[in-house]
């Protein structure tokens, strides 16, 4: 079962209930400051952020270290993203700010 959830002060559910591979998980292992920093790092890529967000779910395989993907876009859509484990590290970075 795949449940989503919506934070913006409260926690909700969002959207439909589905299925996934994905492992589950408990929600209270993942540190919120850490998901906060990945998100902050996809906004500092980004010109004026107006959009931003992150996803969190366990890794789909042991070769995957990414549990939180901070995304921001702005209003031309220009496009921001990071992962990390559940520690912040960086795992994914298609974007290399030095690019």
């Amino acid at each position: 079962m795949r449940r989503r959830n919506f934070w913006d002060g409260e926690l909700r559910e969002w959207g439909n209930k589905g299925t996934t591979d994905s492992e589950r998980f408990d929600l209270g292992t993942i540190r919120p400051r850490v998901v906060v920093g990945l998100v902050e790092q996809a906004k500092a890529r980004v010109e004026d952020p107006n959009s931003w967000y992150a996803i969190v779910r366990a890794p789909r395989d042991a070769t995957e270290k990414t549990w939180i993907w901070g995304y921001a876009t702005n209003e031309f859509g220009e496009p921001g993203y990071v992962g990390g484990d559940q520690r912040g590290t960086v795992t994914w970075d298609p974007m290399p700010e030095s690019a």
